[in-house]
């Protein structure tokens, strides 16, 4: 096409005149100019290599993409497991607190029925009315009992050893060591 426009001697005189002008001692190519769709080998080369390199990076990124909703529902079920196990371990504490805090009652009531002379502690807890017993009343309680249901004690006789706790001051024997477990059981 260019060898049209310009004519062959022309045209043969402009391609010796660039042989040898490239780089590298290369020959120059001539462009068609007519419709401009000559492009060089480097730079076709070049495009084509940034164009796989987008394609490339393109990919990873929609790989990642598509694994960002797994992830984070994984994470989501992760948090709401790990909330669940929080509420389970409060709940646990809180049980653990509250057996611990009957035992601890349950024992000392047995201790303070066991310095009065009872003979069966089970049968005189059960006769108890537990929510009922507080610091002040305990030797109310323990009173009553002993009244209503002598034969569950022995008389004027202890389970326990004597111990100087037991006597206070103005002579009154027990009373000490059954303030003293109310204290320990937490009732004031």
């Amino acid at each position: 096409m260019l060898k049209d426009v310009l004519g062959e001697d022309l045209y043969a005189l402009v391609k010796e005149s660039l042989r040898g002008k490239g780089r590298e001692g290369r020959d120059l190519e001539l462009a068609v100019i007519n419709n401009g769709s000559y492009l060089p080998a480097e730079k076709f080369n070049q495009v084509n290599e940034e164009n796989k390199s987008l394609k490339n990076r393109l990919k990873e990124q929609e790989a990642v993409l598509s694994r960002l909703p797994e992830e984070e529902q994984g994470r989501r079920e992760l948090s709401q497991k790990l909330e669940e196990e929080r509420g389970r371990l409060a709940l646990l504490q809180q049980e653990w607190q509250e057996a611990s805090r009957e035992r601890e009652q349950r024992h000392s009531l047995e201790l303070a029925l066991l310095s009065r002379g009872a003979r069966n502690t089970k049968a005189c807890l059960a006769l108890l009315d537990r929510e009922k017993i507080s610091g002040e009343n305990l030797e109310q309680e323990l009173d009553r009992l002993t009244e209503e249901h002598s034969y569950l004690f022995e008389d004027g006789k202890t389970g326990l050893p004597r111990f100087a706790a037991e006597v206070e001051p103005g002579g009154g024997e027990g009373e000490g060591l059954t303030r003293q477990i109310a204290l320990g059981m937490g009732l004031k």
